[in-house]
């Protein structure tokens, strides 16, 4: 798996430490983009019809290998269209050397390619409801 690290001369402007325990998860909602997501309790146990990993906000190497991890030997539930597209050409290429991409094949999710787009139908088109 990659890990992100910092250049060793990085000067910062500030430095914050957040408590992960005091961060609640969010999950977007259909239909549109900017302020539209709420706290995945609220929408526990809600049967979904798409779910969608990637592009600029969560398509990098990181984040295909957590998705990869969770969905490895797993199968996606019928009905549900699951899309991932990493952010970049260079994320896309070292996870497929890596296997996610297969991974995420194997269970179901169709890989796109890199870009930006399908979060609010750009080259992709709105995604189906």
């Amino acid at each position: 798996m990659c890990e992100s690290a910092t250049d060793a001369d990085a000067r910062y402007a500030e430095r914050r430490e957040v408590n992960l325990d005091d961060v609640e998860p969010l999950v977007a909602l259909p239909d549109a983009v900017i302020r539209n997501s709420v706290p995945v309790a609220e929408v526990a146990g809600e049967p979904i019809q798409q779910a969608f990993i990637g592009s600029c906000a969560n398509g990098t190497l990181d984040d295909l290998a957590e998705v990869a991890r969770v969905v490895k030997g797993r199968k996606i539930a019928s009905g549900v269209r699951f899309l991932v597209t990493p952010a970049t050409q260079a994320v896309f290429n070292a996870a497929l050397r890596w296997g996610y991409i297969a991974t995420l094949m194997e269970a179901g999710a169709v890989v796109t390619p890199a870009t930006c787009g399908a979060c609010f139908g750009g080259h992709m088109g709105v995604r189906a409801r």
